[in-house]
């Protein structure tokens, strides 16, 4: 409280300072005006002169008229205080100053407003001479700014709430893992085990197969369920996808378009195609998409998964196998050497995914 007293003190002073300097320039420019008007009485001044002189002071009166439009009346006693303001009071309603009495007005023409004052701590004595255009054009322009900022803001919010949605919906989803990833492929649930497993090609075949997949994308790699009843061949990766079950998904998500990923299984196909891509940014369709009878409201719904969760399927069950087999450390080091090329790429997208959607999330809680 000492230190806000100190501080309040120390603004007075220097705004006695400011007004004490006003009031010494002023004193000087009279001075010299008086010094003037004498020099002409004393017949000093040529006519030109003169008259420079004359426009000179006519211009500063013109000036000086513009300057003051408002002043800090101070009482000696409280009750002349008291009778101003009663005698002024509505003077801030235009309709009472058009009939304000002649006697309460600044040399009987000049219409007044009168106010109680704040407290002089509180003014800001640097903008007493502030004209009420340039406070209306300072609020118009803080007013401006600030409508620009929370613009600005709104729609920066708005993008990283979008950005979220959009990399939530990229992140892998592995619960689908044990039933609807491989229910998409076979066409029901019934046949639907606990050991169906994705299965890579032997050691000394899998770089040939990658490759044949290279012709639907680079990165994609050969992945296919064994022992299913399912045929997978490069063939079916160029056959349509079945677009009323790709409507149903696009509409059930939200999405504007159709987004599909030539790995994403499709139950109409005699075969399925083995070659997927492990950072696709697309869409598969659940199996109740395609067909609406397996469709149980809030157990199996229409939806969609990331294409890319099928290589993410498989990782983890790759993963798994090799730590109950080897134990942590040395289950994680063969898994590393061993699916690298599978699984890297995949590892390294699902952790983009996921930091960009932890950013977006705090963004917009900020």
């Amino acid at each position: 409280r000492a230190r806000k007293e100190r501080e309040r003190e120390l603004a007075d002073r220097q705004a006695e300072a400011a007004n004490a300097k006003r009031m010494e320039e002023w004193r000087k420019e009279r001075e010299k005006v008086r010094q003037e008007m004498a020099a002409e009485l004393r017949g000093d001044m040529s006519k030109d002169q003169e008259q420079a002189l004359l426009k000179q002071l006519q211009e500063r009166e013109g000036e000086r008229a513009d300057d003051c439009y408002a002043a800090f009346v101070v009482f000696n006693h409280e009750e002349s205080y008291i009778r101003a303001i009663k005698a002024y009071r509505g003077s801030e309603n235009p309709l009472y100053r058009f009939f304000q009495p002649e006697a309460l007005r600044f040399n009987y023409e000049n219409k007044l407003i009168v106010k109680k004052a704040t407290d002089p701590s509180d003014i800001l004595w640097e903008n007493i001479q502030t004209t009420p255009c340039q406070a209306r054009s300072r609020r118009c322009a803080t007013a401006l700014a600030s409508f620009i900022i929370m613009m600005l803001s709104f729609a920066f919010i708005l993008t990283a709430q979008l950005s979220r949605q959009r990399f939530t919906e990229q992140v892998p989803d592995l619960g689908v893992c044990k039933e609807g990833l491989p229910a998409a492929f076979i066409g029901n649930y019934e046949n639907v085990t606990r050991n169906l497993r994705m299965q890579r090609p032997g050691q000394f075949v899998a770089g040939e197969h990658d490759r044949s997949c290279q012709s639907f994308g680079t990165s994609r790699k050969y992945l296919s369920y064994e022992n299913i009843g399912v045929t997978f061949a490069l063939e079916a990766c160029e056959e349509p996808y079945n677009v009323a079950a790709v409507l149903r998904s696009a509409s059930k998500g939200g999405f504007a378009e159709p987004i599909k990923d030539p790995g994403c299984p499709d139950v109409r196909k005699e075969k399925q195609c083995p070659c997927f891509d492990p950072s696709s940014s697309k869409f598969c369709a659940t199996l109740p998409c395609h067909d609406e009878s397996l469709e149980i409201k809030d157990v199996r719904e229409c939806g969609h998964f990331a294409a890319s969760t099928v290589i993410g399927c498989y990782c983890l069950q790759a993963f798994d196998d090799a730590v109950q087999r080897l134990g942590t450390l040395a289950g994680a080091q063969e898994f590393t050497d061993k699916e690298e090329s599978v699984c890297g790429e995949w590892a390294a997208a699902y952790a983009l995914a996921q930091t960009l959607t932890l950013l977006a999330g705090g963004v917009v809680s900020v």
